[in-house]
């Protein structure tokens, strides 16, 4: 280094055998801990992310979809239509 052979590291306690530093040391180390407790919060964020996804679906594939007969004239139907001058396909559904 540049400044009188002044050398160290960081640490929690300030830079090592260079205490003109120790103020810039202390932020970096204040910066760093800021990163990891964001980095922290966000990964959370994430893992109830995706617990709730990987709930909503195991719920849907085995929730109660009620009475089978009453949803039955809701589902739409593709019926194909064929004759000597019609042809295609009839979507009919109720409500």
């Amino acid at each position: 280094m540049a400044h009188g052979g002044t050398s160290g590291t960081c640490t929690p306690q300030g830079l090592a055998h260079a205490p003109q530093f120790d103020q810039a040391c202390n932020a970096y180390v204040t910066d760093n801990n800021n990163v990891n407790s964001d980095a922290t919060g966000g990964n959370i964020a994430v893992a109830v992310g995706l617990a709730a996804t990987a709930g909503f679906v195991v719920y849907w594939l085995v929730a109660d979809k009620g009475d089978e007969g009453k949803s039955a004239g809701r589902t739409p139907v593709v019926t194909p239509l064929v004759g000597r001058s019609l042809g295609g396909l009839s979507v009919s559904a109720s409500f």
